[in-house]
């Protein structure tokens, strides 16, 4: 089976969420070409984590069902794909050590579809995104202030090692 890493650019406003967008022109054409994808992991933001409670927040009323404190990962997929969330989770939680939450809700959810996987979704591909909840949990998030010198390289490694063991398992699939 054949894995494709990709890395795309204009993802960022004002391309987010145009026919612009790298990963946009790249689901396209996999339409187009009528390529089966089994899964597409975006990456989203994995170096910011907090052992300090309060530390994370939620849209409105997740936080009754999440935890607090953010230091997980985070799988996130949309309603009727599931089953793609809690594999790849569960491939995750078996090459790290790191916690890992998953969700599955509908696309409207603030922050469910804001990557590239948002753009499988619209050619009916199956998608997931992996990450740190971004600006949910990161109050550097998008300023001069977000730097590598704040970010957690450990558990960033962390997140890399289960994401290795999410890709083997559906290659495998």
């Amino acid at each position: 089976m054949r894995v494709e890493l990709a890395a795309w650019t204009l993802e960022e406003p004002p391309n987010f969420r145009t026919a612009r967008m790298g990963s946009a022109v790249h689901a396209a054409r996999l339409a187009r070409m009528h390529s089966k994808v089994r899964l597409m992991i975006s990456v989203e933001m994995i170096g910011t984590f907090s052992d300090a409670a309060g530390s994370q927040s939620y849209p409105p009323l997740f936080g009754l069902f999440y935890p607090s404190t953010g230091n997980f990962a985070a799988v996130v997929g949309k309603w009727g794909q599931g089953d793609s969330v809690v594999e790849v989770a569960d491939a995750m939680r078996s090459g790290s050590s790191l916690p890992i939450e998953t969700l599955t809700a509908p696309s409207f959810v603030t922050g469910v579809d804001f990557s590239d996987h948002l753009n499988f979704w619209a050619h009916r591909y199956p998608a997931v995104m992996v990450g740190d909840t971004a600006f949910l949990r990161n109050p550097r998030y998008h300023t001069e202030e977000d730097r590598p010198e704040t970010l957690d390289y450990r558990r960033m490694a962390e997140v890399v090692r289960g994401l290795h063991c999410a890709v083997q398992t559906v290659a495998r699939r």
